[in-house]
């Protein structure tokens, strides 16, 4: 809890299920029940056209882990807030209701990771991650989510090309307006914090909030 944002992690889960609603044709909920049920989604929180999203691509992948579902992104930007915090904000955003975080990361993350996150810089797989683009990263998360339907909201709308490759894998791409979303929501999720601190400064935290917080818990009920 103490290198987590709980609250932004929570209120994601909420957005997550609420395009679920949304994309079931049942409206948006601003309060929606726990989706348990498979869905995969694609939310592109930026890119004005499909080539623009395609560019993203490369920009490297982000999510915290603290979901309890399968959530990972490209970044648009990111900010250091303090020493040890940065702000992110989504580009595209690759999300799997009804399934649980370790599972999305061996299924998709992993697949997904590029040449960023892996120690050899001559790995060969690595370079034919580089050379992916969207039909590829849909393709992925169709697999790795066992669904052959994926829900994108998105200003732009799939190219002919997109849906015919992601035809021969049967995948399908079911089109939603990004304005389908009310505009409140999709600015509230559009950054999310992420805190890198040490070791020795996570203990610091619970040295200086949670053990003195149980201290006097302890005192009191002596």
């Amino acid at each position: 809890m103490f290198h987590g944002f709980p609250d932004e992690c929570y209120a994601y889960t909420v957005f997550a299920d609420s395009l679920v609603a949304l994309a079931w044709q049942c409206g948006w909920y601003h309060q929606p029940p726990m989706v348990d049920a498979r869905n995969a989604i694609v939310v592109d929180f930026a890119s004005s056209t499909e080539a623009e999203a395609e560019a993203s691509i490369p920009h490297g992948w982000n999510g915290p882990a603290e979901f309890p579902m399968g959530v990972i992104g490209t970044v648009k930007s990111r900010e250091a807030v303090t020493a040890q915090t940065d702000r992110v904000e989504r580009h595209l955003s690759l999300i799997a209701t009804g399934m649980r975080f370790d599972e999305f990361q061996r299924a998709v993350i992993s697949p997904l990771l590029d040449r960023r996150t892996c120690p050899d810089t001559g790995c060969p797989r690595c370079a034919e991650r580089d050379l992916r683009g969207l039909a590829d990263v849909f393709g992925t998360l169709a697999d790795g989510t066992d669904q052959r339907v994926i829900h994108l909201f998105s200003r732009w709308k799939p190219s002919d090309g997109l849906i015919h490759r992601l035809d021969d894998g049967d995948v399908e791409i079911v089109h939603h307006p990004l304005s389908s979303i009310p505009s409140a929501d999709l600015e509230a999720n559009r950054h999310y914090h992420v805190w890198e601190g040490t070791p020795l400064q996570a203990e610091a935290f619970r040295n200086a909030l949670w053990a003195p917080a149980w201290k006097k818990a302890l005192n009191r009920s002596a």
